[in-house]
């Protein structure tokens, strides 16, 4: 059985060289890695893993020493600085590929997770976040979890036993919270277009943001929707307590509601707590091709920051930095286009820093990555309308893109695109 100890004990477990994971996204273990940057000496040589997601991680493991490292799979503002020093190696894969990449890996030196308590059986579930855990956990050298009394027992990756643990450290805080922001008049009117995209028995994919919230939002008049995704938010409570989404037209994981993790507040915690209709599942599951295939009628739905003429997505560069990572918006939008009657929808404002800037641009700016390819892009919806781009060939999809641009930009979009067109 494991041994107790306190948070402040376990930087003493760390030795240069070593390689460390964290569990991430609300379940980071707060208390503990508190206690390592607290004893900066413990991270000299140490090169961590960083499970970091965008809105919900703030930190940054690389910056505990000046000989620390870290991988990561995002690039948060919080990391940016250790980024541009290059003490970050960012990973730009899909999240379906960050799984395979860590099952890969030799086994880790040190695993800190932060799990719910043990049931009647010395079982631990993953609380928050089921992501990436079973990729390492079996070929971790040692396992040092915190045992988190206010962390919500959810179901479906398999539990953690009490005597796969080395050491436990005994806490009690509220996960990390993200609480959703007002949506505004654009981004209800975003949702209500995309609503009218959504039929009855569809099952859904949502990406983070306040326009996949807007979305959801809207959707309370529909029936039977099924629910799969990379995350869970507080969008989806309402829907699910009233019966309208209820995953009872899936093909697989038929009345379940599938995610990784949730990215929310305390309520959307409660919600999951011993609540067998919500599996948690690891990315291997939940973004592979091979499941997503079996789920007819999927509709992807994410925001980007911006898109070309082409029907280019950039989800994840502002001015040519690096804002976030790949994520699983293409392993979605790819698994929508190949489910049959399934749909893909990239939805944004269509202008930027307070009207001054068309989020729809002729081409993307030079050094911008394209996050979700022209050939994969389906539905492009503002809160101009909607641009359905599948089977049209350039010359429409440009003038269906310039369709759903804020008017004052349409004429000077036009204007490039006769001029992008001769060039071609």
């Amino acid at each position: 059985m494991p041994k107790t100890i306190q948070a402040a004990d376990v930087p003493a477990l760390l030795r240069p060289g070593m390689v460390v994971q964290a569990q991430g996204a609300a379940s980071e273990p707060l208390e503990i890695m508190a206690a390592i940057q607290a004893a900066p000496q413990a991270s000299d040589g140490v090169h961590y893993l960083q499970m970091y997601i965008p809105s919900v991680n703030k930190g940054d493991y690389s910056a505990f020493h000046p000989n620390a490292r870290a991988t990561s799979f995002f690039i948060t503002p919080g990391c940016r600085a250790s980024f541009q020093a290059g003490k970050i190696g960012y990973h730009p894969f899909h999240l379906s590929t960050n799984y395979r990449y860590l099952s890969a890996l030799p086994p880790i030196d040190l695993l800190i997770l932060s799990l719910s308590p043990p049931d009647a059986h010395g079982m631990c579930s993953l609380a928050c976040s089921a992501a990436y855990v079973w990729a390492t956990l079996p070929k971790a050298r040692v396992v040092v979890a915190e045992i988190n009394r206010q962390a919500p027992r959810t179901f479906g990756a398999p539990p953690v036993p009490l005597s796969r643990l080395d050491y436990i450290v005994e806490c009690g805080y509220t996960p990390i919270e993200v609480p959703s922001q007002p949506l505004n008049d654009a981004s209800r009117a975003i949702g209500r277009h995309v609503a009218g995209l959504v039929r009855d028995g569809d099952c859904i994919q949502i990406g983070i943001g306040n326009v996949p919230n807007a979305i959801l939002a809207e959707l309370g008049h529909r029936n039977d929707l099924g629910f799969h995704s990379g995350m869970m938010t507080d969008a989806c409570i309402d829907l699910i307590a009233s019966g309208t989404m209820n995953g009872s037209r899936k093909a697989i994981d038929r009345h379940v509601h599938v995610t990784g993790i949730v990215v929310g507040t305390k309520r959307l915690f409660d919600f999951v707590h011993e609540n067998t209709r919500v599996h948690f599942r690891e990315v291997g599951y939940t973004h592979e091709q091979e499941t997503l295939r079996h789920l007819d009628n999927f509709v992807s739905l994410n925001s980007v920051l911006e898109v070309d003429l082409l029907g280019q997505g950039n989800a994840e560069m502002i001015d040519a930095e690096q804002q976030g990572g790949v994520g699983g918006q293409a392993d979605f939008v790819r698994g929508a286009r190949n489910s049959r009657g399934g749909r893909s929808v990239l939805a944004f404002l269509s202008t930027g820093r307070r009207g001054t800037l068309s989020r729809v641009v002729s081409r993307l700016p030079q050094g911008t990555v394209v996050s979700t390819p022209r050939a994969d892009v389906d539905y492009v919806v503002t809160e101009h309308g909607v641009a359905h781009l599948r089977d049209l060939n350039i010359d429409d999809r440009a003038a269906a893109l310039i369709g759903v641009a804020d008017p004052r930009f349409r004429d000077e979009l036009h204007a490039a695109w006769k001029d992008m067109r001769k060039s071609m």
